[in-house]
């Protein structure tokens, strides 16, 4: 090998250690700035919302700025809860599930996630006429899909199980996370038929406020 060859060798491998190293600096300040933008993605600070405003010209062409996108799986609080809503066919004393059978991670369950948790937030305030319609339109749909309407609805919150029973210390409180004892009714209704045959509803919740009998057509 001539010294041609070895200076030319000598370079190359000076080139590629050089080329390595900021490659490697790079791909670090890369995932540095991933992190941050993933602990800044639920209420950020005041440093934090600075951080982020200061590399957004980076992280917003990437979609690297998740702002409230929801990849926790909960805060604990009600609203990060499940609902289900439950009929009950006219005559009947058992109540059925309206089951959504779309994938968890699916858009389809996501939208019936949000569509039970604003009902359930409508329905613990003072204004009653949203979950009302609300209710109507769920009437309406099981109509359609099963060939008559229900008797009852009502929306009911699977609350989080306790992690002493989860340890079993506490032994009182059902290890099955799918046992009554963790479903709390939000709001219940009666399914009404008017004269007209407009649908209509009546919270009979003891708790529920006189919600204002909301007609569909």
């Amino acid at each position: 090998m001539t010294e041609n060859h070895r200076q030319v060798r000598a370079d190359y491998h000076e080139l590629s250690d050089r080329a390595v190293t900021i490659i490697s600096v790079l791909l670090a300040i890369h995932f540095i700035i991933v992190f941050l933008c993933g602990i800044s993605n639920y209420v950020r600070s005041a440093m934090q919302q600075r951080l982020v405003t200061l590399i957004s010209p980076y992280t917003q062409p990437l979609a690297l700025d998740w702002n409230y996108t929801p990849f926790y799986l909960t805060h604990g609080t009600e609203m990060d809860m499940d609902y289900r809503l439950e009929y009950r066919a006219a005559g009947s004393t058992s109540w059925l599930v309206l089951d959504n059978k779309a994938w968890r991670g699916c858009e389809a369950r996501a939208r019936f996630a949000r569509w039970g948790r604003f009902l359930a937030f409508h329905a613990m305030q003072d204004v009653d006429e949203v979950p009302a319609r609300m209710m109507v339109s769920a009437a309406l749909f099981i109509r359609h899909k099963f060939g008559q309407l229900p008797d009852r609805l009502r929306l009911r919150r699977h609350d989080t199980r306790p992690w002493e029973a989860a340890a079993q210390i506490d032994t009182t409180r059902p290890d099955d996370p799918y046992d009554e004892q963790y479903f709390t009714t939000v709001y219940e209704v009666a399914v009404l038929t008017d004269t007209e045959g407009r649908v209509r509803v009546a919270p009979i919740d003891p708790q529920a406020r006189p919600a204002p009998a909301e007609l569909v057509p």
